[in-house]
This record gives structure tokens, sequence and C-alpha cells, in this order.
């Protein structure tokens, strides 16, 4: 049996003037999950809903689908992409934290080294190459950082678009069990609406009297059978 739509929703936004109440909690909400095309359905599901919760593991579940722009299945499973963009910005976030500790410990020991050698002028010329060799090697991981941050906010910005672009949300079984439930609902009432609205509905009345005729001539009493010639003539 074919469902009139799938159970996989986009997330919409409206205006806040045409805001209406969440499906859930009833809150007034600008944002609209409609169901994916797919070849079994004429109109899509729609509803308003909050989008906290969107993250709601008993509410919907989120996959990363592209659209099937033929409309006759639900798309290509994006999943894994996304995955790995995720893994990439994940890897390149502690990569970041690490180089920062490092820094953070460098700068120390610089700073140790410098209050040891400031203390002894006759080393000051020991005392300057120390400096030198320790900032170069500061040098180093201090590009690294602006290197791995540019690197990240790269990252982070594909990740983005991506999500963006491919995130979906599967209903639970049974919230989507609810909707399907509305939709018969609703179908039922539209039949309702056309049965009534269509004259051939009803029996006919085209033999009724309409208001104001008489039914009949039935006030002519020679035509009442009980009723003899004789008793009309007067004495």
């Amino acid at each position: 049996m074919q469902v009139p739509f799938t159970s996989i929703y986009k997330l919409r936004k409206v205006a806040d003037t045409s805001a209406r109440s969440c499906f859930v909690c009833y809150k007034p909400s600008v944002s609209v999950l409609v169901s994916l095309p797919n070849a079994s359905s004429k109109d899509p599901d729609f509803f308003y809903v909050c989008e906290a919760h969107l993250r709601d593991s008993n509410f919907c579940s989120i996959r990363y689908i592209e659209e099937s722009p033929s409309q006759d299945s639900v798309g290509a499973d994006k999943k894994s992409e996304v995955l790995s963009i995720q893994a990439e910005v994940a890897n390149l976030e502690k990569r970041l934290r690490r180089l920062e500790d490092k820094q953070k410990a460098a700068a120390s020991t610089l700073n140790a080294v410098v209050g040891y050698f400031t203390k002894s002028s006759v080393e000051e010329k020991k005392d300057d190459d120390s400096k030198e060799s320790i900032s170069k090697e500061l040098k180093d991981p201090k590009l690294e950082i602006v290197d791995v941050k540019k690197e990240l906010s790269f990252k982070v910005a594909e990740l983005r678009a991506l999500e963006k672009r491919f995130t979906r949300y599967q209903l639970d079984p049974a919230i989507y069990r609810a909707r399907l439930m509305k939709f018969h609902e609703r179908q039922r009432q539209k039949e309702h609406q056309k049965f009534l609205q269509n004259p051939a509905s009803f029996p006919s009345v085209s033999s009724l009297p309409s208001p104001g005729e008489k039914a009949d001539k039935g006030d002519d009493k020679s035509n009442d059978p009980g009723v003899s010639p004789g008793d009309n003539q007067t004495e």
C-alpha cells in the first residue's frame, strides 16, 4: 500500500507574521516541516514545529539526503560525505588545541630562561643567544596555528553549507502515524464537503409544491367522491 507522503521532511521558515501553533506544544513557530515529494504524493504534508523538538530523538532523527529531481524516490544519502567533513573539523580542532598548548608551554619556558639570564650579566651574550633560539622555536608553532585556523574556518564553512543543503528530518514512527491520521481525516472532510455540495447526492424534490402554491385542486368539492352532485344544489 502506497503512503500519501514520506516520513522524511525538510525544514522551511516563514515570516514572523505567518507564525502558527507548533504541532507538539502549540507555541507560535515560524519553522515548518514539509514532506519530501515522492511518486505517490500529490500534495506534500506540512506542519509547524518548534526547532527545539528537532533535537529530540523521540520526535525525529537527522538524515542527510539530496532530493531526487525525478521525485520518484527520496534521493541520494549524503551521510558519509557530511560525516567525513565533520571528522576533519574535529581533527583540526584537536590539532589547534595541541598547538595552542605547545605555544603556552614554550612561552612559559622562554620567560623562565629570560628571568634566569637577566640575573647574570656575565653570561649576557649567552642569554641573547638563548632567547633568539627559543623565539625561533616559537615562530613555527605560531605560523602553524594561523594555518590551522584558516583551514578550520574553511572546513567549518563547508560543513555548514552541506548541513544546510542536505539536512532532513525523519519522523519517529509514532509521530509519522499521527501525521497520516491527520491526512486521512482531512481527506474524509473534503469528501464530505464534496458530497454536500453535489445536488445529485440528495433525492429529487421537484414533485413537492413550491411555497405559496396550492397542493392540488382539492378544494373543488365536485371532485370529492364522497359528495354527490345533488348535495351542491339548493332546495
